[in-house]
């Protein structure tokens, strides 16, 4: 059995610059001149401190609660992928020791089974994952829209109303605790951090984004559809995806898996703003190998009908072929799109 170990003991093994380093990123001031003993101490009343440890606990997602009991009803005795307990980590609610062991402070342990006694906090907790849960789907369907058009959707499909105060104060409180993860909220809108990081195919970032959008309208799916773009890296397999997967895998004779990714990643790129050119180069880099010009035109052929229906966040969620069919529908207020 392992030995358990306090906060203090296990935060010792860093150095001073390292605690410095972390008592500036979480906002403290005035420990420049402390040694190390002082510095642990400052460190450990605020990792520790109760309003800090409940909200790493409230901003943990389900999966990282189980994995931080696992960990505990394993007695410690398996060592851990960092990534898998990668959160618990960067918030110092874990240490990993030289001998790559897992271990949690005594101080985290006892205070998680009084969490566990504690049901506002979970009803608290159920009701900010679904808050966090929609703002993921919207932001990745749509890539930036407002707090109002974010509150219409949730509160007609979630089966809970909440507010603009209340969703601000979550996402500044999630700002905090995990950074800039999935999406942020700024001046009004709610954005995915893909624009942040200069991914998407936009000189401006949302900025750019939102000029794109004007006058088009939402595509508002049915919730099962909606969340499952919550997924960072949800696939639509509509009937253009099963057609380019089909070609992959029976003419080019790519095999089955590897042709999959292809297209999921294909999909991807042109959801991000790629022009089927780009895509095409980058398929080429990566080893798609053409055996003739007949062969490259079919593969053209079939990137044409995915860029033709794939949702894209400048469309704000529609694909260009909905969209044609709005157009001709006659629906008020539509620019005319482009191909």
């Amino acid at each position: 059995m392992f030995e358990l170990y306090t906060f203090r003991e296990l935060a010792s093994k860093m150095t001073a610059t390292k605690v410095k380093q972390e008592l500036k990123r979480l906002g403290i001031m005035g420990y420049s001149r402390l040694r190390k003993e002082s510095l642990l101490e400052l460190f450990q009343s605020t990792i520790l401190e109760e309003g800090h440890l409940r909200a790493s606990f409230l901003e943990a997602t389900n999966q990282e609660i189980r994995n931080l009991e696992q960990a505990i009803r394993l007695d410690l005795r398996v060592p851990p992928e960092t990534w898998f307990y990668g959160y618990w980590i960067a918030q110092y609610l874990c240490f990993v020791g030289e001998d790559l062991i897992l271990h949690i402070p005594r101080e985290v342990e006892r205070y998680y089974e009084e969490l566990k006694k504690d049901r506002r906090f979970w009803k608290l907790k159920s009701r900010v994952l679904q808050i966090e849960q929609y703002a993921k789907a919207c932001t990745n369907l749509y890539g930036v829209l407002t707090l109002e058009k974010f509150l219409e959707i949730m509160n007609e499909q979630s089966g809970i109303i909440v507010t603009g105060e209340e969703v601000r104060d979550c996402f500044e409180e999630r700002e905090k605790i995990r950074g800039v993860e999935a999406f942020f909220y700024q001046d009004g809108y709610l954005v995915n951090d893909l624009l942040a990081e200069g991914m998407m195919e936009l000189e401006d970032g949302y900025r750019t984004l939102l000029e794109k959008q004007e006058g088009k309208p939402y595509y508002i799916p049915e919730k099962r559809e909606l969340l499952c773009y919550a997924k960072p890296l949800y696939t639509e397999e509509n009937e253009a995806f099963s057609q380019m997967l089909a070609y992959l895998h029976g003419s080019l004779q790519i095999l089955e898996a590897e042709a999959y990714d292809l297209c999921a990643d294909i999909q991807l790129s042109l959801r991000l703003g790629q022009s089927t050119k780009q895509v095409l180069a980058n398929c080429m880099q990566r080893g798609l190998v053409f055996s003739s010009e007949e062969e490259k035109d079919a593969f053209g052929c079939r990137l044409h009908m995915m860029h033709y229906h794939t949702r894209m966040p400048e469309h704000r969620g529609h694909t260009i072929a909905e969209l044609h069919a709005l157009e001709r529908a006659g629906t008020r207020g539509m620019k005319k799109i482009k191909s």
